[in-house]
């Protein structure tokens, strides 16, 4: 089930707008990326991101708990730049994190999946069209065994993206 089969090219524009990072295109060749969770970390959410064809590091997730409970940030650093920041909204049914440049523009939100067969999470675009409370359909989803670290990230078409 988690094979995922062959990852499918992106030819239209991330939904979220912008690439993050100030990057004017975003890396059209395959990339094999590597997470690894630090060893020593004070928050618990301290990850490392590296390319394994390069073998060079891509991207850094720095957490902070806050002085609120269960109010906690994580911050996304690609190339040393600080790029989007996740923030653990307070008041929400499942784990839900608003995703923001470093500018603090809002482009999404990522939850977890209140129905699923696996553990699931749905990546909603802010720029989605979307009327009221009703949220828009997922533009993206992680799904598989987080504790195994075995999960695909799909794209709403159902195709694998990574």
């Amino acid at each position: 089930m988690l094979t995922g089969g062959k990852l499918a090219p992106q030819t239209q524009p991330p939904v979220y707008g912008k690439p993050l990072g100030g990057e004017a295109t975003l890396p059209t060749d395959l990339k094999t990326l590597a997470v690894q969770e630090r060893a020593i970390s004070f928050t618990g959410e301290d990850f490392d991101v590296q390319d394994l064809d390069t073998n060079e590091p891509y991207c850094t997730i720095r957490g902070a708990m806050m002085h609120l409970p269960g109010k906690d940030k994580m911050r996304v650093f690609h190339r040393g730049e600080h790029v989007a920041t996740l923030d653990r909204k307070l008041i929400a049914i499942t784990p839900t994190y608003d995703i923001l440049r470093a500018d603090g523009e809002k482009i999404g939100w990522i939850e977890k999946a209140t129905i699923a067969l696996t553990d699931t999470f749905e990546f909603h675009a802010e720029c989605a069209p979307h009327f009221g409370p009703i949220k828009p359909p997922a533009a993206y989803k992680l799904e598989g065994d987080f504790l195994d670290r075995r999960f695909l990230m799909k794209s709403a078409k159902g195709e694998t993206v990574a």
